[in-house]
């Protein structure tokens, strides 16, 4: 049965499908960088701390590899 709309009346037209769906892929990632930074006041702070961590961790790692297995522990007896 023809109608004014130029689609089936069980099916919505195609742009409104594609508008939909980048609408919601843009409040999905809206949510996503909310919920990233949840509970922290100054991110770019926090990033900055966990660079600084990083680097220690690899610093302490290449310490350990200069000093050998023997796991940085030296007995002496005497």
């Amino acid at each position: 049965m023809g109608n004014c709309f130029g689609f089936e009346a069980d099916e919505p037209p195609q742009e409104d499908l594609e508008a939909r769906r980048e609408r919601q892929a843009e409040a999905a990632m809206k949510r996503q960088k909310e919920n990233e930074s949840k509970g922290i006041k100054n991110p770019e702070l926090l990033r900055a701390k966990q660079e600084r961590r990083e680097e220690t961790e690899r610093r302490a790692e290449a310490t350990n590899r200069q000093q050998g297995s023997g796991g940085g522990l030296k007995w002496t007896v005497g």
